[in-house]
């Protein structure tokens, strides 16, 4: 069996190190481990221990080694050992970190990583396959059966915003606020503030809708909610070409369509008719089962880890903005904060 190891020197972006784990557990082919240099990764549950001297060893007996967002620190942790090399992109990172994503893309290309991104639209922006983050749909649907408590007469659409502007989240509630004073039967669910777990149980007791987002596709949150069988209203308004190269690769849509003018009339239609509710649902469920699956994605990853060949030394200047022991620095900050997180238990 061979092993591949996934570091993230930031955060771990949507707990895709975590759920790439989870998926490959009980696989025949590859064993998958992963490490997260971040104490903002303590927001998601995992068991994941990191100090440098453990990284060395599975840096070591890895066969591939997948990095995330960043090539920032490869020469460090690579030491000319020239590992196959996979990079993850997770978004439009500029800002972020030392990088650019187009920087990024050039240097991974120059050591000859594999690139593959976490969002269909990476496609566009160089040598970069879209693996879909994996999911465990069927733990989803058993939540939502589980948890699921309708509200007679009232239809409650969830947001679940990380970033309000980004999220068109004014836009939402002002087009609920019109909807209630025509009585429209709809409530909005607001959900912020609160952990991964939290999260999802609400969405799994109260949402009859998820509004994602409408300027740049759907991201985890939708894929959630379709994993319930919950129906999505989002858009990607703000880069058409994105919205072609989405229909190129789905055929349709998985959400149904608005912008910012148009959420209300959407929120409208959803509200009056449990037929199109029904109907969207089932087009969010079909869309995960055919890409978001774990069966799906390792199969998808365990072809591209095949693939990854001895990575060249990358450029020691890249890592000259932050100081040489910053590994080590975020090792002691991770372990610090995981001996705090444990206390706070019962």
């Amino acid at each position: 069996m061979k092993r591949a190891f996934i570091l993230s020197t930031g955060a771990d972006t949507g707990g895709a190190a975590v759920r790439v784990v989870e998926a490959f557990r009980g696989s025949r082919s590859w064993s998958v481990r992963s490490m997260v240099a971040s104490t903002n990764y303590i927001a998601y549950p995992a068991d994941l221990p990191y100090e440098r001297a453990e990284l060395d060893i599975r840096y070591r007996d890895a066969d591939v080694v997948v990095l995330n967002n960043t090539l920032h620190g490869h020469h460090w942790y690579d030491e000319g050992q020239g590992k196959p090399t996979v990079l993850m992109h997770h978004g439009l990172h500029d800002g972020h970190y030392a990088q650019s994503l187009g920087e990024v893309i050039e240097e991974a290309t120059d050591i000859g990583a594999i690139q593959i991104g976490s969002t269909v639209n990476l496609e566009l922006f160089g040598p970069i396959t879209w693996v879909p983050i994996p999911y465990d749909l069927d733990a989803l649907a058993a939540m939502r059966k589980r948890l699921y408590r309708p509200k007679p007469g009232v239809v409650r659409v969830a947001h679940c915003p990380t970033d309000r502007t980004i999220k068109s989240t004014d836009a939402f509630l002002s087009a609920v606020e019109d909807l209630q004073a025509r009585d429209v039967p709809i409530e909005a669910v607001l959900v912020e503030g609160k952990t991964h777990e939290e999260t999802l149980a609400i969405k799994a007791t109260s949402a009859d809708v998820l509004v994602d987002q409408v300027m740049l596709g759907y991201g985890n949150n939708a894929i959630e909610a379709w994993g319930m069988g919950i129906p999505v209203l989002g858009g990607v308004s703000q880069y058409p070409d994105w919205r072609e190269h989405m229909l190129r690769r789905f055929r349709r849509l998985p959400f149904f369509e608005v912008d910012e003018a148009s959420l209300g009339a959407g929120l409208e239609q959803m509200a009056v008719s449990e037929r199109l509710r029904a109907e969207w649902g089932a087009i969010g469920l079909d869309h995960v089962r055919r890409f978001h699956s774990r069966a799906v994605v390792v199969e998808q990853l365990a072809a591209v880890y095949a693939q990854a060949r001895p990575s060249k030394p990358s450029d020691p200047a890249l890592t000259r903005r932050k100081p040489r022991n910053y590994v080590a620095q975020r090792c002691r900050a991770h372990a610090a904060a995981r001996r705090e997180v444990a206390a706070w238990r019962p």
